[in-house]
């Protein structure tokens, strides 16, 4: 059975690994990088910010920190030197002849199970159950999946790795939620009705060139979106 599910394994990696060229190298490369994502992190803290109290805040940011570590160490520190198994770039891994290298980039020795897809979906879990909203979800899982499947196609990871890494971090992550929900009393409808609340509104009058209504126009940036929106708003 091991055999089997090995061989499968293989045959995804090198299937996903192979649908390669130049732009997407380059893509993947960036997609797969944890700091060209910093603008997310820092809209999802300014979101937090939003729709929780301060003190709440700070206990999700807390449990959310601890959600990442700890299942960042259980993966690198404790599964991986136990389990050994070798990234399918590897130059030790008979496999790695044929996958498809980019930029010299192979990883470190070991990849079971994927650091990427635990912390990608510890995110995900987390930041879902606060928030709670179906487009933050998708959102969310888009960029997750983005960011793991960047992996399989620069050749580091197995599928096999980033399946097992998401559900590691699935668990570690929704029980540290669990920890600092228990501490929060709003409801979830509360919540969802602040992410509707606009961040602020600027009001764009006469004299500065723009056809306005007779009760004005106002840019709105809705934390809900992150969007800038231009409406009218009635007298």
């Amino acid at each position: 059975m091991i055999d089997i599910l090995n061989s499968l394994d293989a045959d995804l990696l090198l299937f996903f690994n192979g649908l390669h060229t130049g732009f997407f190298d380059r893509f993947m490369v960036l997609a797969s990088s944890r700091w060209v994502w910093l603008p997310m992190y820092c809209g999802l803290f300014m979101i937090l910010m939003r729709i929780t109290s301060p003190k709440m805040t700070l206990l999700y940011s807390v449990g959310l920190f601890f959600a990442i570590a700890l299942t960042d160490q259980t993966c690198a520190t404790l599964i991986r030197p136990a389990i050994e198994r070798m990234r399918p770039s590897n130059p030790d891994n008979p496999l790695s002849a044929l996958v498809h290298i980019v930029d010299g980039y192979r990883g470190g020795r070991y990849g079971f199970p994927s650091c990427h897809g635990a912390n990608s979906a510890a995110l995900l879990v987390f930041m879902g159950c606060v928030m709670r909203r179906r487009l933050y979800v998708w959102v969310l899982a888009s960029w997750a999946l983005l960011h793991v499947y960047s992996r399989i196609y620069l050749g580091v990871h197995y599928p096999g790795d980033i399946i097992c890494g998401a559900a590691i971090g699935s668990v570690i992550s929704y029980s540290c939620y669990r920890i600092a929900a228990w501490f929060d009393n709003e409801t979830d409808m509360q919540r969802r009705d602040k992410i509707g609340v606009p961040v602020f509104a600027v009001p764009l009058g006469k004299g500065r060139g723009l056809p306005v209504s007779a009760g004005g126009a106002y840019i709105t940036i809705y934390v809900g979106s992150l969007a800038v929106m231009l409406c009218d708003a009635a007298v």
